[in-house]
């Protein structure tokens, strides 16, 4: 594939690529899981449509600088898509944390990006939420911004665990 990249692209995709290979390495021994890995091809070919994605848009809406919701909303859809992780696992039984592992790698890339990644300000129960929500429904970029800016927002205010904790109390 070639794609005519500016050498300002070719350099961010490369920063990009390498940052998430060193994040998967240490999500992959935090969570002490050696049965899947990243694999690079389809790694590059994310990140590669996610920067390009970036770039039309701010060709399209022009800014200088892409709004931080609004790129992780590209990182998650794109990611996603392509699922560049990979079970490597021989035994044919996947282990539960397997069938979502894309889903979730991105989510908690997306919380980094959002500078929400710090313990507590995202409920585990929404997280799920999303997890499912990028696994068995359709997402589009655009729906992706709203989600990730309210995310943003309401996590950041403190919002988003206050209203987990009242739906709880509901429930119980």
């Amino acid at each position: 594939m070639t794609y005519g990249l500016t050498d300002k692209e070719k350099e961010k995709i490369e920063q990009a690529y390498a940052a998430l290979m060193r994040a998967f390495d240490v999500y992959a021994h935090t969570l002490k899981i050696n049965d899947v890995a990243m694999q690079p091809g389809l790694l590059l070919c994310a990140v590669t449509s996610w920067i390009l994605d970036e770039g039309r848009h701010m060709l399209f809406h022009p800014c200088k600088e892409l709004e931080k919701h609004k790129s992780a909303a590209y990182f998650v859809y794109w990611f996603v898509r392509i699922k560049p992780i990979q079970v490597l696992s021989k035994d044919r039984q996947p282990r539960s944390y397997m069938v979502l592992i894309n889903e979730k790698f991105a989510i908690f890339q997306a919380y980094y990006l959002l500078e929400i990644s710090r313990r507590g300000l995202v409920p585990n129960d929404f997280s799920e939420e999303m997890f499912y929500m990028l696994r068995f429904r359709e997402s589009r970029p655009e729906s992706l911004f709203t989600i990730m800016k309210l995310l943003e927002i309401s996590a950041k205010s403190g919002e988003l665990q206050k209203a987990y904790c009242e739906k709880k109390d509901v429930y119980s």
